[in-house]
């Protein structure tokens, strides 16, 4: 299965680190199994694709009340939207943004676990990266 390797820059935005790093194309558009136009209706948007792998990308601030609840809920939300539309057979990730903020491994776990569990086995746990 296709891995990241993202890696920590300085500027620019966190999606294009990753399309940087992967060589991937950014902000491409599924419906149904199927490739589409950006901005067709009842599609989804994908956050970069690499090597027959959708990447989300989440930026979070896990040191406001309620960062952790709402990263597990939108992450987990928009990666089983992702599954039921992307092309089959295609691999899913997730990078979450925590640069700056101090993250304990306990968090990540907790945080890898309650995703994994909500998207109904569409991820695993090493699926999730943390870019720190």
């Amino acid at each position: 299965m296709f891995r990241t390797r993202v890696k920590d820059r300085l500027g620019g935005s966190l999606e294009g680190d990753v399309l940087d790093e992967t060589g991937g194309v950014g902000q491409q558009s599924y419906k149904g199994g199927d490739s589409m136009l950006n901005g067709t209706k009842g599609s989804i948007r994908v956050d970069c694709v690499a090597d027959n792998c959708a990447i989300e990308v989440k930026n979070c601030d896990l040191s406001r009340t309620g960062g952790q609840s709402s990263l597990i809920r939108d992450a987990s939300n928009s990666i089983n939207k992702q599954a039921d539309n992307i092309t089959p057979g295609m691999d899913q990730e997730l990078v979450i943004d925590v640069r700056g903020q101090t993250v304990t491994e306990a968090q990540k776990i907790e945080i890898r676990t309650m995703i994994v569990d909500r998207t109904n086995g569409n991820l695993t746990a090493d699926d999730i990266e943390f870019l720190e």
